[in-house]
């Protein structure tokens, strides 16, 4: 939830914030004052869409993609990142639109960040 993205955000600078799913009531409206912590969001599945739209008041200026899924949001943050940035999968949206759970979707973060090579000195945090 928004909540816990929050908290998430407030913990890293240049963030490369990877985030969708299934949206939970009020979306990433919340999260306005962490615009200046996030290099660029990457929004996927279900919500990708309305994230994209609330990102506009939440953090102006932020660059931000929409895509399908999180292998392709994973690919284009790391495609992105620079030495120094962090790729944070906080989702703020619930699993259930292409995983069976939050465990399934945090196991198929780690795969993709470990099967690929980072960019040096990036961090990957979910």
């Amino acid at each position: 939830n928004a909540d816990a993205t929050a908290r998430a955000l407030a913990a890293y600078e240049n963030v490369r914030w990877i985030a969708g799913g299934r949206a939970k009531e009020g979306g990433i409206a919340a999260l306005s004052g962490f615009g200046d912590r996030v290099a660029a969001a990457y929004f996927y599945g279900e919500c990708a869409g309305l994230f994209a739209g609330q990102m506009a008041e939440a953090m102006p200026g932020v660059p931000h993609a929409t895509l399908a899924t999180l292998d392709q949001a994973v690919a284009a943050a790391r495609a992105d990142a620079a030495p120094g940035d962090v790729l944070l999968l906080s989702p703020a949206a619930a699993s259930f639109d292409q995983f069976a759970s939050f465990e399934a979707r945090g196991d198929a973060f780690r795969a993709l960040i470990e099967t690929a090579q980072a960019p040096q000195g990036t961090e990957a945090r979910a």
